[in-house]
């Protein structure tokens, strides 16, 4: 759950540090509240990563339909990664506002989404 007041408080704060490139506060709210729509939408969704890197979840998704759905709002896709370290698989994504990583481990699947708030 989204909580709008911690985050006018972390934004005054910044803004009162001379943070002067941080975006408006309604767009920060604004992408705060996707944030948690896509968590619930898709990253809480994913049960594994084969090693193919194809994303397996409880809801039929693809990396490609999660990738379209935060292009909306968060921008373009600048960053893609993925690879493969002995059981670890990892799929980093960078947008425009957002940074999204998952990973995947003995048989358990993690989630980051990270919002920018300045440009």
């Amino acid at each position: 759950m989204v909580d709008i007041e911690k985050i006018k408080k972390d934004y005054e704060r910044l803004k009162n540090v001379s943070y002067s490139k941080l975006i408006p506060l309604n767009k920060v709210i604004e992408l705060e509240l996707e944030k948690e729509l896509i968590i619930e939408k898709f990253l809480s969704k994913i049960t594994k990563i084969t090693d193919n890197f194809e994303i397996v979840a409880t809801e039929n998704f693809t990396i490609d339909d999660i990738i379209n759905f935060v292009k909306i709002k968060f921008g373009d896709l600048n960053f893609f990664d993925k690879n493969k370290e002995e059981n670890n698989i990892n799929i980093d994504m960078a947008f425009n506002f957002c940074i999204i990583s998952l990973s995947y481990y003995k048989e358990k699947i993690k989630y980051r989404m990270t919002v920018f708030w300045d440009v």
